[in-house]
């Protein structure tokens, strides 16, 4: 079985900030180390750029599953 490096996400204080707040932390803090980790990760997997707009949009879908609202 192969398996291909995708990326890291790096170790951020705003996560554990994040989670004190309830809220995803790439919701609260877009440009720290660990959602530019996900957002990298995002990237390689779709094998595409992800625009901001469209990554922001997608977070705020998921979040709203995540928070019973539906999508």
């Amino acid at each position: 079985m192969k398996i291909d490096y995708l990326g890291e996400i790096l170790d951020d204080d705003n996560v554990t900030k994040s989670v004190k707040k309830q809220v995803p932390f790439y919701m609260n803090n877009p440009k720290s180390k660990a959602s530019q980790g996900i957002q990298n990760i995002s990237e390689r997997l779709l094998d595409m750029p992800v625009s901001q707009k469209g990554f922001n949009s997608f977070m705020k879908k998921l979040k709203g599953l995540f928070a019973g609202g539906g999508a």
